[in-house]
């Protein structure tokens, strides 16, 4: 189907190429109810080292398996492990595309910042009768920095 052709062109590593593309974009949480979501970022860990989380996958030359959440300026001791994104990325394609909100990407935690992600890159596509409109837009808001 023509509707899912942006999810059926990712593999684990082209979805991580355009994370590491995507780095320093700002990006926003869904929010609950009345409560804004949040602005965030992330970067992509560099070169992996002995310690730490370990991928089974292959990996990009200068580039380890980590993303980490940046807020107002600051990276939180928040990361997001490779596997965990595949996970989540597997399934917003078993859904199709269509999943509701951060929950459903079944990955606690890593969701509410994978969901605006997943958005932008067109892995999730959003109806504006079933998502709130946050959501809808939150995998649209842009910023351009220079690095």
């Amino acid at each position: 189907m023509i509707e899912n052709l942006s999810i059926q062109l990712y593999n684990s590593h082209t979805l991580w190429l355009s994370l590491i593309s995507l780095q320093s974009t700002t990006f926003t949480t869904t929010g609950r109810g009345s409560i804004p979501g949040t602005p965030f970022s992330f970067t992509v860990s560099r070169n992996p080292s002995a310690g730490g989380r370990h991928y089974a996958g292959g990996s990009i030359p200068g580039y380890g398996n980590e993303l980490w959440i940046v807020v107002d300026g600051v990276r939180r001791e928040r990361s997001i492990s490779r596997s965990t994104i595949d996970r989540a990325y597997a399934v917003a394609v078993e859904k199709g595309g269509k999943v509701k909100g951060p929950k459903s990407l079944g990955v606690p935690g890593a969701g509410s910042y994978l969901y605006p992600i997943f958005v932008r890159l067109g892995v999730i596509t959003t109806d504006p009768q079933q998502v709130s409109t946050d959501a809808h837009t939150a995998g649209e808001q842009q910023t351009d920095t220079a690095e």
